[in-house]
């Protein structure tokens, strides 16, 4: 089994989202782009179980470029329907940047790795996971 999703919010605690990742043998990985909100959602400190994603993530910029990890950030902002970022949820935007991904790795296939090192899956998943805890 490969679970693959993309723009998804959190649906789970953090045993939920470790046994989710172990039930797809590790083969899972989310694509985010960066200023999409519904990621970002619930807000991670908005109840008291807390919500987590899989640690598995491709997070880009919406020219495809990946976001550095310094600033993979995983704190909910407040979103109203006719705000800019609303944009980067749609499904055009998501094929745009992939598309983009594609075209610059079939260059260069270590276009991932050169910017987040050689697990960079989970390195960016632990960017984003650093950035909310403590919420709780």
């Amino acid at each position: 089994m490969t679970l693959i999703c993309s723009g998804t919010p959190r649906v789970g605690n953090q045993v939920y989202a470790d046994q989710a990742l172990v039930a797809a043998g590790g083969a899972a990985l989310r694509i985010v782009l960066n200023r999409d909100p519904v990621p970002r959602l619930p807000p991670h400190g908005s109840d008291k179980r807390g919500f987590w994603h899989i640690r598995s993530l491709v997070c880009l910029e919406a020219d495809g470029s990946p976001t550095p990890l310094s600033t993979i950030n995983g704190n909910a902002f407040t979103v109203h329907s006719e705000h800019e970022s609303t944009k980067f949820h749609a499904r055009s935007a998501y094929k745009t940047a992939l598309d983009a991904l594609v075209a610059a790795a079939t260059k260069n296939p270590k276009v991932l790795s050169a910017a987040w090192g050689q697990a960079p899956f989970l390195a960016a998943g632990d960017a984003e996971a650093r950035s909310v805890e403590g919420l709780i």
